[in-house]
């Protein structure tokens, strides 16, 4: 249930520049976005979230990143779009993780050592993955005729999700090949 949630929730994640990964894309083979003129977005459902304020917000902002690069490729919003746009999240904790090492780790011994040491992988932190899924719909044949796909990890800070959520949907459409204005 929580992964559904989360697949939803969309760009209320990614983060530092560091950790990124270059964006996926990937274009319908018959599709040509030249023929597109207008988009809007799928609906989606704030039922049962955790955090609600954080969501809208995070979502606001997200479609406002998308207006903003879809109006630069000459695409004006509509209530009867020709493509439609759904995003999905999928949030994963994970562990920074480092292996102990004999020169810097060295254990301290009392007594006699009749035992060995082995070098083991340490947790030294924790921190949020985000992967968000992009994809444009022709709305009228209900069909997928692009696809991005990016991974970054989340600010801690709900204060640095603005500039994260714009520098990671415009990431996304550097590979766009949609008509240009």
């Amino acid at each position: 249930m929580k992964s559904i949630l989360c697949f939803f929730s969309v760009a209320i994640l990614w983060g530092c520049g560091s950790s990124s990964k270059m964006p996926s894309t990937k274009l319908a083979d018959d599709a040509d976005l030249s023929i597109y003129k207008t988009f809007g977005f799928f609906e989606i459902d704030t039922l049962g979230l955790i955090n609600p304020t954080n969501y809208v917000a995070n979502i606001e902002t997200l479609k406002q990143a998308v207006r903003k690069q879809m109006s630069a490729f000459g695409y004006v919003e509509s209530a009867t779009p020709d493509l439609k746009v759904n995003m999905g999240i999928v949030i994963e904790e994970k562990a920074q993780t480092r292996e102990t090492d004999f020169r810097t780790d060295r254990p301290q011994y009392m007594g006699q050592r009749n035992y060995s040491w082995q070098s083991e992988e340490i947790v030294v932190g924790y921190y949020r993955e985000g992967t968000l899924d992009f994809h444009l719909v022709d709305a009228k044949a209900n069909k997928m005729v692009w696809r991005a796909t990016a991974k970054d990890v989340l600010p801690d800070k709900q204060k640095n999700m603005a500039a994260t959520i714009d520098r990671n949907v415009a990431r996304l459409f550097e590979k766009f090949p949609g008509k240009a204005t």
